[in-house]
């Protein structure tokens, strides 16, 4: 794992594989819920944590989801009121949705990046982060309600 620009890059872990991180139990568990509902390490999470952090996303939050770029993008634009369909900022948002749906099909694809869903890795990461993976299937099901906001 070599992630030297994001600023939780930790050098120590520099040489380790996603196996061996995944496997020692280096990984804090719950980040999403745990950050969403300010519930540090020592705070024992339940599904009140889940309720929490759903309602927050369904009423802070323009859900976008990376497998769905195009709808997301339109949406986030749409929300900005950025609407110049035209000239260089259409092209631009053009060239940023493919490049997105391009990076995201080629990680999606490449098992060195991707989990294999099902595979012991994901099983042990679903098992870790039990809540994070309920806020997801809700923040999925909180954008398909948000569809109502951006329906013509």
């Amino acid at each position: 794992i070599r992630a030297t620009w994001e600023p939780t890059f930790f050098p120590a872990l520099a040489g380790m594989t996603r196996h061996d991180v995944i496997h020692h139990g280096i990984l804090d568990d719950n980040w999403l819920t745990r950050t969403l509902t300010n519930s540090d390490i020592s705070v024992e999470l339940t599904s009140n944590h889940v309720e929490q952090a759903t309602k927050i996303l369904r009423s802070k939050f323009l859900i976008g989801l990376s497998y769905n770029i195009e709808e997301s993008w339109l949406r986030i634009r749409d929300a900005f009121g950025w609407r110049d369909d035209t000239g260089e900022s259409h092209l631009c948002s053009e060239n940023m949705v493919w490049k997105v749906s391009k990076e995201y099909a080629s990680v999606s694809a490449d098992s060195k990046y991707g989990l294999e869903q099902g595979s012991v890795e994901w099983q042990l990461l679903e098992s870790i982060n039990t809540f994070d993976v309920q806020v997801y299937n809700n923040a999925i099901e909180i954008f398909k309600e948000q569809r109502v906001f951006f329906q013509k």
